[in-house]
């Protein structure tokens, strides 16, 4: 007859431990035999995907980049203008800038065909300038007169990248420009506009009487 007070003995403190180290063990065998079989599948994955022993011949990538000429052709205001303006194609690069342009303005979401540009304003002044409802006119070798449009009323601001949207800000016109500043604008003209090497003349006018002629310069490009 049992002892009902009676109690089982806890079993050894060496046993517990034997069992949870051989479940440890079991355990740690089995992620060694997932992390093998992961690796030799991503490693078969590989070899299927570049198959570094077959005669297949690989497709040619063609990579952009940026060759300037001899020349940088622009259009510039005279040395003693108060704020001196600059124009110029969005890159020197006769090969790479269409591309960059087409780049530039889908992450703008601008939609219309046409040409991207880069307008410098430096207020060499000891005065600030107010920049009110401002002008941009270009006319090209063969005398075509070209109007250029502002980004933000060109752009889709609500479908604009990230990097397009920090361009946008950056490319508004008006505002003040204080003594010293420089301000680096990207602007747009639509349809076939004319390349940096067409460039001939621009005009650049705001409100206040503001009225800066530029005329093309050939700057050259110093080889190393």
């Amino acid at each position: 007859m049992s002892d009902p007070q009676h109690t089982p003995p806890e079993p050894e403190p060496f046993e517990v431990h034997r069992k949870a180290a051989r479940r440890a063990q079991l355990a740690l065998n089995l992620m060694v035999v997932l992390s093998a079989t992961a690796a030799s599948v991503f490693f078969a994955y590989v070899l299927y995907t570049i198959r570094p022993f077959s005669d297949r011949a690989s497709n040619e990538v063609t990579v952009p980049t940026s060759a300037v000429g001899a020349t940088v052709p622009l259009l510039r205001s005279d040395k003693d203008a108060v704020v001196a303006a600059e124009l110029r194609d969005i890159d020197e690069a006769p090969d790479y800038r269409d591309r960059l342009g087409q780049s530039m303005c889908k992450s703008m979401g601008i939609k219309a065909e046409g040409r991207l540009y880069r307008l410098r304003l430096h207020n060499g002044g000891k005065e600030a300038v107010v920049i009110a409802a401002p002008r941009l006119t270009v006319k090209d070798k063969a005398g075509k007169s070209w109007t250029v449009r502002w980004l933000k009323d060109v752009a889709d601001k609500a479908a604009a990248s990230p990097t397009g949207a920090l361009t946008l800000s950056q490319s508004d016109p008006e505002g003040t420009l204080q003594p010293g500043e420089t301000r680096q604008l990207v602007v747009f003209i639509e349809g076939k506009g004319p390349v940096g090497e067409e460039l001939e003349s621009a005009e650049f006018a705001a409100d206040a009487a503001m009225n800066i002629a530029m005329v093309r310069q050939d700057l050259k490009v110093t080889q190393p």
